[in-house]
Order: structure tokens, then sequence, then C-alpha cells
């Protein structure tokens, strides 16, 4: 878990500098609103931490309306957003036997990026492979993150009827059968910037006028940083003045 802390920080803090130090060190200390785990979940208190830490970065950043996560169990394995998030323990608990825990955190991603599609009113809200890309966005940001996309396509490559009930929850789903999400997580990474420029336009207008300068001034140095691009930012910006 103390691993899933650091990378949070890492996508957050070094490879796209969403979020300020400071605003992190607000998260840490905060009663974590939006946020609820169950006390039988394993290790608790640093569950709702990372989560936290996950939630109120993606706040600091983009502009939605607020809804929840939650860690339960359900008795079975599963994950929803209708857009409020649900992570069930027997979920964690299949990662653990697979030996990819970090897994969670692209599923998590993938749930999060059903549940602001769907509050920002994009028709693709409920498209899976929508979903998983939003998720690689973020995955592809580091070394670290990029291991746990890859976890996750292995992940999906070999549970294709748990992920068949992963994908059940909105009433038109539309997903890819699971040997080829995997694929295309893989091509995702391969290929980082044509897909940071393909969720700018989708993003970039739904980021808050400070992250976005904040954004645009710390990637200036690196074009190929960041979660969108560089000259998108840039013009959002310009419209915005």
């Amino acid at each position: 878990m103390k691993k899933m802390i650091l990378i949070l920080v890492l996508i957050f803090i070094s490879p796209t500098q969403l979020i300020s130090l400071s605003s992190a060190e607000q998260v840490s200390s905060s009663k974590y609103p939006n946020i609820f785990i169950d006390p039988s979940v394993p290790n608790a208190d640093l569950k709702e931490a990372m989560t936290a830490l996950t939630y109120w970065g993606l706040r600091e950043t983009f502009v939605f309306e607020d809804f929840t996560i939650s860690y339960k169990p359900c008795g079975f394995v599963n994950a929803s957003s209708d857009p409020n998030i649900t992570m069930c323990v027997e979920l964690l608990n299949e990662l653990d036997k697979m030996g990819i825990p970090s897994a969670e955190l692209f599923i998590l991603y993938h749930e999060l990026g059903h549940s602001l599609l769907y509050l920002w009113g994009y028709p693709l809200y409920d498209n899976e492979d929508a979903a998983d890309e939003f998720a690689t966005l973020f995955m592809s940001l580091s070394p670290s993150t990029r291991s746990i996309a890859e976890e996750a396509a292995h992940w999906f490559e070999q549970n294709a009827s748990i992920v068949q009930t992963l994908s059940a929850h909105w009433k038109d789903d539309r997903h890819t059968l699971n040997p080829q999400r995997a694929r295309n997580i893989g091509r995702w990474l391969q290929q980082p910037q044509a897909l940071k420029k393909r969720w700018s336009a989708l993003l970039l207008p739904k980021m808050k006028t400070e992250a976005l300068r904040r954004e645009l001034k710390r990637n200036a140095s690196d074009p190929n940083g960041g979660t969108a691009d560089l000259a998108m930012m840039a013009e959002e910006l310009a419209k915005r003045k």
C-alpha cells in the first residue's frame, strides 16, 4: 500500500505536476470527504489516504460535480461507476492472488474515466475502450505507472469472465473482447503522444484555468511531459483571456 501512495505522488507531483505539494499536504490532513472505506478493507487508513490523493488531485485540476468513491465488500468481484464509484474488496483480493495488486490503480482510473466522462456529458462515458484509454493516459506518465497498465492488460487477458462482469454496469455497454483490450493498452503505451493529443480535446476544456496555467508553465520545458498537448494547452488558455 505504501508503494501505491508513492505511485500516486509520482502521478500528481512528479511527471504531470497536476497539483502542488501544498495541495497534497492539505489532502493528507483533511477528513477525506467523498471517500468511504469500509473498516473491513485491509489497510483502510492508507487506502483512504491513497484514494483521497487521487480524487482531490483530479478535483484540483478539473471542473466536475462531486461524486463518491467507496471500497467495500460486495459478495463478488466487481468495480462500478454510476457515477459514484464502488471498488469491491473481492476485486482487491483477486488482484492480490494474481500477484498484481498495483493493477487496482488502473481499474480505479478506468472507473474514474467512466465517472468524469459521464459528468462532463460526453456520449462515450459508457464505452470501455474510452475508459481504458483514460486510465492508460494517466498510467503512461512514468515507468512505475506504465508497469501498472501492463499488469492491468495481463489481468484483462487472463480474466475474461470477471472483466465481463466489470463491463456490465452500464446499460449500453460497448466493450472490446479482453485479448483486444490488452493489445489496445499495449499499443497506447507505445504511442503516448498520440494518446495525449487525442485526449487533450476532451480534457482541456474541463481543466481549471489556474491548473491550465500551471500545467502549461511546468511543461513548457518538456513538450513531451504532462497529460495534455502543449500547443493545445496554449490555445485553450488563449480562448479564456
